[in-house]
């Protein structure tokens, strides 16, 4: 099973942090929300997909190029 992870307008009211990053990326704890799904889902990077923003698109690419 593929698991699509994408931005909502959400992001507007994270105003530093969402300027280069995704909400996924956010950190609660010691995990960030994308580690956390990957851990508490045992799934694998090609299990995922990630859908963000055009203008932080090469910023996540480069975080995660095993993903799609």
């Amino acid at each position: 099973m593929k698991y699509i992870l994408y931005d909502t307008d959400v992001f507007k009211n994270y105003y530093p942090f969402s300027l280069n990053h995704s909400m996924f990326e956010a950190r609660v704890g010691a995990f960030t929300f994308i580690e956390r799904i990957i851990k508490e889902n045992n799934l694998s990077f090609n299990d995922l997909s990630l859908v963000v923003r055009k203008d932080i698109k090469n910023f996540v690419a480069n975080r995660y190029p095993d993903i799609e």
